[in-house]
């Protein structure tokens, strides 16, 4: 059984496995400083919450965090400065929900990159991801995939915000959907907000259905047009099964994140 996660200081040890039951409004918690660790969170969502994290200065981090529920929930990260932030998120839930996820580079020289993937069928997610530059000479860059299927609707956007005189910052989103339905729709669209000048800040959206040359290519080599359909959709999840090395998170998430590509 994976530890329940009920401290508020971690990342002291190179890898730690944790569960996080939200059944309060507010949950707070630090990476050490000075730190070089791997962390995942598999996180249950139970009632509405705010989740915080703060990442200390001089820390290398890479956060795996997957939730699912039934609930609202904002998860806010603060990196401070000198520190990187390497983060993979996904949120499985079969109801409808309003997500929100903010990372703040509080710190000069602090860095992210970030991996989202967020699937619905005949659910509604809506919400944002926001990044915003609060300090010189701070990096971002967030992927953000989206799956629909059956009547399953995302509505959220990516907005990217560089503070005045945060200079020699730099800012990159990039949202790609795929609809896998007549009846699945994404609504989403890359926001730059800049405030001052010598930044570099770029964006861009694509949303769509599968390529029918790369079913067709696929099918040439002897698949279904359901296993070619279900090798693409796949190929949205594995960066984060990648990332994950501990057997038991792996399995307990794929067995939830497999079934959002039927």
């Amino acid at each position: 059984m994976l530890p329940l996660l009920e401290t508020n200081i971690i990342g002291k040890e190179n890898k730690e496995y944790y569960k996080l039951v939200v059944d309060e409004n507010n949950y707070s918690f630090s990476i050490f400083k000075n730190t070089d660790t791997k962390i995942l969170i598999l996180s249950e969502i139970k009632k509405d919450a705010t989740i915080t994290i703060d990442i200390l200065e001089n820390s290398k981090v890479e956060l795996i965090f997957i939730s699912y529920g039934s609930s609202n929930y904002d998860l806010n990260i603060n990196v401070s400065r000198d520190s990187s932030l390497k983060l993979y998120t996904s949120d499985y839930y079969e109801s409808d929900a309003t997500i929100n996820k903010t990372i703040n580079l509080k710190g000069t020289n602090a860095y992210l990159y970030s991996y989202e993937y967020l699937p619905v069928l005949n659910n509604n997610i809506t919400g944002k991801f926001s990044l915003n530059h609060l300090d010189k000479n701070t990096t971002s860059e967030a992927y953000l995939y989206y799956l629909s299927r059956g009547n399953g609707t995302i509505d959220r956007d990516a907005i990217s915000t560089i503070e005045k005189d945060m200079t020699n910052s730099s800012s990159k989103e990039v949202i790609k959907g795929m609809l896998l339905s007549r009846c699945s729709k994404i609504f989403a669209k890359p926001v730059l907000i800049i405030k001052c000048d010598d930044v570099h800040a770029e964006h861009g959206c694509a949303i769509g259905t599968i390529d029918t040359n790369e079913i067709y290519y696929l099918m040439s080599r002897g698949l279904s047009y359901e296993d070619a359909l279900k090798i693409i959709s796949k190929s949205l999840i594995n960066p984060i099964y990648k990332e994950i090395d501990n057997e038991e998170f792996l399995s307990t998430v794929k067995a939830m994140l497999d079934k959002t590509i039927g």
